[in-house]
């Protein structure tokens, strides 16, 4: 997927940050997450934020909510990488998941339960993961987000100990796999983040 993207958008043109960039940003920072380069991510998203802000693409609510869900995402892949400086990036991550909180809709409020479960996970405070990523797996139920549904429901199973948590694990690669996932295990934390 990496190479084909790299190809299109180097025929795309490069006067301002059009929506093809949005796109490729949150395609390739998703990558990273997946080949397990946290910091590669962090970076990518903290490279291309100005351009991102100076657009006018975060004036658009679903855009707003996933790019602060990525920025994020990769700030809590990163503190995974960096013990040095997690106190640092999860307080970035609660940032955007304040950010999400307040714009108030459906999708927002998701995309904050499962980066907040994500900050209680790095903060050593699985009880309270667990809560929100059973918050999160029923918003995602509810609006049919089947593999941020799964995503949660894998990680709430690593996290619950016994029969009920390799039950949920195994239900959600179950899932992931039908839609066509390949490693589950690599593929969650994609969009749960933050767990080790």
């Amino acid at each position: 997927g990496r190479r084909e993207s790299c190809e299109a958008m180097r025929l795309w043109s490069h006067r301002g940050f059009l929506v093809q960039h949005v796109l490729d940003l949150l395609a390739h920072a998703q990558m990273d997450i997946y080949e397990g380069d946290g910091q590669g991510a962090h970076r990518r998203v903290t490279t291309d934020w100005p351009f991102l802000q100076d657009s006018l693409h975060m004036r658009v609510k679903i855009v707003r909510a996933s790019m602060w869900s990525l920025r994020g995402r990769c700030a809590l892949a990163a503190a995974l990488e960096r013990p040095r400086d997690a106190r640092y990036l999860v307080r970035l991550a609660r940032q955007d998941a304040r950010r999400l909180r307040k714009e108030r809709t459906r999708y927002a409020t998701s995309l904050a339960h499962i980066l907040e479960a994500g900050i209680a996970a790095s903060e050593s405070r699985p009880e309270d993961a667990a809560v929100l990523l059973a918050a999160a797996e029923a918003a995602f139920d509810a609006q049919e987000m089947k593999l941020h549904a799964a995503s949660a429901r894998w990680q709430r199973g690593r996290l619950i100990a016994g029969n009920e948590g390799q039950a949920l694990a195994a239900r959600a690669a179950r899932e992931m796999t039908e839609c066509g996932v390949l490693r589950p295990e690599r593929f969650a934390p994609v969009f749960a983040t933050g767990f080790r």
